[in-house]
Parts: structure tokens; C-alpha cells; sequence
């Protein structure tokens, strides 16, 4: 059967990688690609993040006090990347995050 190799690559699925990566602590807390709405994964003083923007222009903001749901109405936005890697260990908390691109 000369189909049998065929059809076992058709049925295997596809791996899709993300764009773009944030870490906590080693941990990925959101990857994606395109923008990513507003989530809270608190990000606390001294704790070690990693930004890795995967050749995008995407950007991650951070914010140190609770936002509107599309962290647009924040009154205290603490950082934005950029670059296209960053991290370190945070200079300050922050609970909210996004993405865009």
C-alpha cells in the first residue's frame, strides 16, 4: 500500500508554537500568537519573569493596580518590554498583564 506513509502523516497532528512567551518563575503563565486580553497572574517584587517576544512585534504590559477587564482604564501601568526578550527579577508587583501586537 502505497498510501499507508501518507495517511499516517495526514493523521498526525500538527504542532503549533506559540509567537510569543511569558514565564514566572520558570513557569509559562501565557503564550500565544497575536494580542492576549487582560489576565491577572500576580507578578510579585523580586520574582524572576521572562519575556520572549518570538520574533514579533508583540509587547507585554504590566500593571500594578487592577484595570477595567481590558487593562485599558489602569491607573498605574508599571512596564512594557522593549525589546523583543526581556526579564529579570521584578523591581516591583504586578497583577495584570496583556499582550499586544
Amino acid at each position: 500500500m502505497k498510501f499507508l506513509p501518507a495517511l499516517c502523516l495526514l493523521a498526525t497532528p500538527l504542532l503549533v508554537t506559540a509567537d510569543w512567551v511569558y514565564t514566572v518563575d520558570g513557569k509559562t503563565v501565557g503564550s500565544g500568537r497575536g494580542p492576549h486580553d487582560c489576565a491577572s497572574n500576580p507578578l510579585r517584587a523580586g520574582q524572576k519573569w521572562k519575556w520572549n517576544a518570538g520574533g514579533t512585534q508583540c509587547v507585554l504590559h504590566m500593571y500594578g493596580e487592577a484595570p477595567e477587564k481590558d487593562c485599558t482604564k489602569s491607573t498605574r501601568l508599571n512596564f512594557d518590554t522593549r525589546r523583543p526578550t526581556d526579564g529579570g527579577p521584578a523591581q516591583t508587583d504586578h497583577y495584570f498583564w496583556k499582550v499586544s501586537c
